[in-house]
């Protein structure tokens, strides 16, 4: 998001403090089977941008990173052992 505080966002925020403090971010799934994000913020609008190739290059590899601790380095397994209810996906009510 470029500009959390456009309307056409809908960015919902949980406090005003956070209005104030999150005016862009990018959030980047390393693995789409899994349960987690890479969620990067800024307190300027427009911080993050996509066609910048160095910026976009280390996003990846921070990416990366989190996606090898998360299932190389075993921790998700690890807290789906010890939290199996984060995991659990509702049943559509329809």
């Amino acid at each position: 998001m470029k500009d959390t505080s456009a309307p056409k966002a809908k960015y919902v925020f949980t406090s005003p403090y956070q209005r104030r403090q999150l005016k862009s971010s990018l959030l980047i799934c390393p693995d789409v089977t899994a349960p987690c994000a890479l969620v990067l913020s800024s307190n300027k609008k427009n911080a993050f941008r996509e066609n910048e190739s160095e910026f976009m290059s280390f996003v990846r590899y921070m990416c990366e990173t989190v996606r090898f601790d998360l299932m190389e380095g075993d921790f998700l397994n690890q807290i789906r052992d010890l939290r199996p209810n984060l995991f659990n996906i509702p049943k559509d009510p329809n």
